[in-house]
């Protein structure tokens, strides 16, 4: 199977000294003397694996469940990447708690990438229909050409059969493996070819992938995909979005998060506070509460609405997938109390109402599970996801905007009519039913590659003792 982006590196912030843990968290508190004797047979050193497990052990959201430094033996550990990996093995419902370089993390907060550019997904019922699902226009393959709905007919002249171990191998190693680069043969709509070599190359992200407005029963109707909740450029590109739909008097909107998997909550602020009515007012409603571990109750904090810009949306679609997760579903979540929002899409969500704040240690920056997130009407633990209003599958076929597009037309379609109509159906598929299950896994194992998260980043969002280290006083 595709490699979990889990055991791989990838996000920064600061700095940390093993001498700081009894100041800083009360993880190193002796809680009675059979803890005292038990831990002594531990001795703590200066390493980054004791001092990553001591660090995730106070703030950890459950973190009743981890035993003590003598029982984990974090310098049993290879190294600071495997103790993340035994903290997750915990907790079932924890897919997400990691680590990473500060430099990895410096790079995502500036907007930041290295890869070809562009994501693939097989299509609906079949093992050999590869397809572009997205492009960053400043990538490899953005510069190329390279297009939303291109079908891939070879990589490095091999055909890939998704039924197959020895292919799936092989493109997982080519997109998210050590090669640098790779030759791909694409087939476009039209039904030509193009043979491109694309580099891994480091690229500015453009997180708005596309938007436009559309005139539907005198509606004013707009469109945006967002793909990443990314940070001050992803600001940026929202207010740039944003601000155009008002001008053009936009009444309505639909946003594309099919593909989005998370990213800051400083930005999922920004755009709730953009999209929600104009009667969440400034500091009167609430948006969301953070809720910590039962040792750290006091750091529970709510956070208001401060509506910006004039748009006054009653209602709103959001085109999901299993692939939206983390900040995406927080602002569904939040904005689900103050206005009607619809679902389209695959099935459901992600599930993921977590988060976690950049912890520094060493180099490293460790993110375990440190918070959930609780809207205005008391929803936090959304586990599976949420569920669609209205199923609809990703339609590969057609690249973004396309008003021919299943799951754009579906919402166009409702803003006019009121009403889901009926979707179209599925083409005659090919494979069993086995094969059908084992390429919906590969479509999601190839998501999984790319980090799910809803980061806290703003200094004063975090309890003290992370601010702290984040400052560097220890």
């Amino acid at each position: 199977m595709l490699a979990n982006y889990k055991s791989r590196p990838y996000f920064k912030s600061l700095i940390l000294s093993i001498t700081c843990l009894s100041l800083c968290f009360t993880a190193c508190k002796k809680d009675s003397k059979e803890k005292d004797d038990e831990e002594s047979s531990y001795e703590v050193k200066k390493d980054v694996r004791d001092s990553a497990y001591l660090y995730t052990q106070d703030i950890y959201l459950w973190d009743n469940v981890l035993p003590s430094i003598a029982v984990f033996k974090p310098r049993n550990s290879a190294d600071v990447y495997e103790v993340m990996d035994r903290v997750r093995s915990y907790q079932p419902l924890d897919k997400w708690s990691f680590v990473e370089t500060k430099a990895e993390t410096e790079q995502t907060e500036q907007g930041q990438s290295t890869d070809f550019g562009f994501m693939i997904k097989f299509a609906t019922g079949s093992a050999t229909d590869i397809r572009v699902s997205y492009v960053y226009a400043n990538s490899s393959a953005g510069k190329a050409g390279v297009k939303r709905s291109w079908r891939i007919n070879t990589i490095n002249d091999r055909v890939i059969d998704g039924r197959n171990q020895t292919d799936i191998d092989y493109i997982n190693n080519v997109f998210f493996g050590n090669p640098q680069s790779a030759k791909f043969e694409f087939i476009k709509p039209d039904g030509s070819s193009v043979t491109l070599t694309l580099q891994k190359n480091g690229y500015g992200l453009n997180t708005v992938l596309f938007s436009k407005v559309y005139t539907k029963s005198d509606k004013k109707i707009g469109y945006f995909v967002f793909n990443e909740f990314s940070g001050a450029t992803s600001v940026v590109e929202l207010v740039s979005v944003i601000s155009s739909f008002q001008n053009q008097g936009v009444t309505e909107m639909v946003v594309d998060l099919r593909y989005n998997r998370g990213g800051y909550v400083s930005t999922q602020d920004t755009l709730a506070n953009m999209l929600a009515p104009l009667n969440v007012g400034r500091g009167q409603k609430t948006m969301y509460t953070y809720k910590f571990n039962d040792r750290h109750k006091s750091w529970n904090e709510t956070y208001k609405f401060y509506k910006t810009g004039t748009l006054n949306l009653s209602r709103i679609i959001f085109i999901v997938s299993p692939s939206s997760a983390s900040a995406s579903e927080l602002l569904i979540n939040n904005l689900l109390p103050v206005m009607d929002v619809k679902l389209v899409g695959d099935t459901r969500t992600y599930g993921k109402p977590v988060g976690f704040f950049p912890i520094p240690v060493f180099e490293y920056n460790i993110f375990p599970v440190s918070f959930k997130t609780v809207n205005s009407d008391g929803n936090a633990d959304f586990y599976t996801g949420f569920p669609v209003d209205k199923y609809v599958a990703d339609d590969l076929v057609h690249d973004f905007g396309d008003e021919e597009e299943a799951n754009l037309k579906m919402a166009l379609n409702y803003f006019a009519t009121g009403a889901f109509t009926a979707s179209a159906p599925n083409k005659t598929l090919s494979l069993n039913s086995a094969d059908i299950q084992r390429v919906n896994e590969l479509n999601a194992s190839f998501a999984d590659n790319l980090p799910s998260v809803t980061i806290e980043n703003r200094p004063l969002r975090m309890p003290p003792s992370v601010r702290k280290l984040q400052r560097g006083k220890n």
